[in-house]
């Protein structure tokens, strides 16, 4: 099937589709389970390791980005700094799971964090929020699989 796109996503979420259900095409989508296999010699246990640690981090929640964005709204050097750590984080551990379009988005948001790019972050902030929490039912539905 086609890749989908988060236009795909945010269209489908108008339409009321479940995401959180996986489907052939959501599965290469909020996480590409294949390629995170390919990365980790086919040990699925171990992506279930990996994947309940994600589950389980409270560093960087969508109440603590948030909260993190509005403080660095304001260009203070201070949040700056402790946002784009708090989106390293998750990019990092998005990364390990194939959890590709969350990874990719809080690239983008790190990136303005840290004053590499230019961007509005409060928009950035809710769909990296939207897809975190994809990712997230993703995953725990693929635990109970």
């Amino acid at each position: 099937g086609k890749e989908l796109s988060t236009n795909d996503i945010t269209t489908a979420k108008k339409n009321k589709i479940d995401y959180s259900v996986p489907m052939e095409n959501t599965e290469k989508t909020l996480v590409d389970l294949k390629e995170a296999l390919q990365r980790l010699d086919n040990d699925m246990s171990l992506f279930n390791t990996l994947a309940d640690m994600f589950l389980q981090d409270t560093s960087c929640t969508p109440e603590k980005i948030r909260e993190l964005e509005q403080a660095a709204r304001n260009k203070n050097p201070q949040a700056m700094e402790e946002a784009g750590k708090c989106i390293h984080r998750l990019k990092g551990a998005s990364r390990q799971l194939s959890a590709n379009p969350l990874a990719e988005k809080a690239q983008q948001l790190e990136d303005i964090f840290r004053q590499k790019a230019e961007g509005d972050t409060s928009v950035l902030t809710e769909e990296l929020i939207d897809l975190y929490e994809s990712t997230v039912s993703f995953l725990r539905n693929l635990q109970k699989a």
